[in-house]
């Protein structure tokens, strides 16, 4: 698919990887691009192939009201998650974390293709495919202890997933899974000891996917090699991560 005079919305646009996806899509030659956020103004982006839109991908209604301002679409990137290192068992204050983490990675994503998958439908055909991505991440294929509920959240999501490309390939819209590895983010801060790659990179190699159609793409060393582990000895794999046991637990069972 040539991103050429196509229009594109994507979701958690004010910074980090969605930030980094506009920009790109600018580059690409979309017409228009719908980048959303919470907070009006949050979107610092001087590019009249710009509009922000404030949405709330928790709130059924103000994705509805989201909707109703757009005329035509052609890409929706589900980009906008939240991830608070909580582990499946902790304190039930931190349980609201969970929650949250299941609201935004999951359920937004559920809430946004159920309100535009009719506008990503309309004058479709084979030779003009609507595109929907979800970014999600490796943890969707294997969980870590010390981050199970935000791992809980994208395993929701890669289930999501599939089940939309299986219901959606009769109505000329392809569905892409985007696995980035540990990116430079603001939900990555305290982990600088780590490697980690660039949004911008990320960005371009979810643009590629989109014009390459491919079905999965993995960003960042960490996200091809579990990626590739996975394939290979999804047991081990899993092992692996089990070893990442948070010392709050530590602690409760011994």
């Amino acid at each position: 698919m040539n991103l050429m005079w196509k229009s594109i919305l994507i979701t958690g646009a004010n910074r980090g990887i969605g930030k980094s996806l506009v920009l790109e899509s600018i580059e690409k030659g979309a017409s228009k691009i719908y980048g959303t956020s919470r907070k009006e103004g949050s979107l610092d982006l001087n590019n009249n192939k710009v509009e922000e839109i404030i949405m709330e991908v928790r709130d059924i209604e103000s994705v509805k009201k989201a909707m109703n301002k757009i005329s035509s679409l052609d890409i929706l990137i589900n980009n906008a998650g939240v991830l608070h290192n909580v582990p499946i068992l902790s304190e039930e204050e931190q349980l609201k974390y969970a929650k949250e983490e299941i609201e935004v990675n999951y359920l937004g994503p559920l809430n946004v293709c159920n309100i535009f998958w009719p506008l990503l439908a309309k004058n479709k055909s084979s030779d003009n495919k609507g595109v929907i991505v979800n970014v999600m991440s490796t943890l969707a294929k294997v969980t870590y202890p010390f981050c199970g509920t935000y791992c809980a959240s994208k395993h929701a999501t890669l289930a999501l997933t599939r089940g939309l490309r299986a219901q959606l390939k009769d109505l000329n819209i392809d569905v892409l899974e985007a696995y980035p590895g540990l990116t430079d983010t603001d939900m990555t801060k305290g982990l600088d000891h780590l490697p980690k790659v660039t949004p911008l990179k990320v960005a371009k190699k979810i643009i590629t996917a989109i014009e390459n159609n491919q079905q999965e793409v993995y960003v960042g060393d960490d996200s091809i090699e579990m990626a590739d582990h996975i394939l290979k000895d999804p047991k081990g794999a899993q092992d692996e991560a089990n070893q990442y046991m948070p010392d709050s637990l530590k602690i409760w069972f011994n």
